[in-house]
């Protein structure tokens, strides 16, 4: 889901919130992986009430796949490329089933 971060304006990639230590997980946009005491500090897009509970895990499980390919692509020279191209984006694809997973069944709170 993405979110916006208010005192900034950077959009970011929403993952979720720890009730038990008051922190939020997010993928900046940099695709970096943070997780801060955001509360009040951060906007979700899109979000409604009724959205609480309903969560989009074939959808999430893309946005971090994309967002671990491009991470992993800023790694890699051009003449790499070629040979890397399909096991870079199943590597992303099966790091993205792996980290939904972890989400769906040990949530944060």
């Amino acid at each position: 889901m993405k979110a916006i971060i208010i005192k900034t304006g950077e959009e970011v990639n929403y993952i979720g919130t720890s009730a038990e230590y008051g922190t939020t997980s997010f993928i900046d946009s940099k695709g970096v992986l943070c997780q801060e005491n955001m509360a009040g500090k951060i906007k979700l897009l899109g979000y409604t009430p009724e959205d609480n509970n309903v969560v989009n895990w074939e959808q999430r499980g893309y946005e971090v796949a994309k967002d671990i390919l491009i991470n992993q692509l800023k790694e890699i020279t051009t003449n790499d490329l070629g040979e890397a191209n399909n096991k870079l984006i199943y590597d992303s694809i099966d790091l993205a089933k792996n980290f939904i997973n972890t989400l769906r069944f040990k949530p944060f709170d």
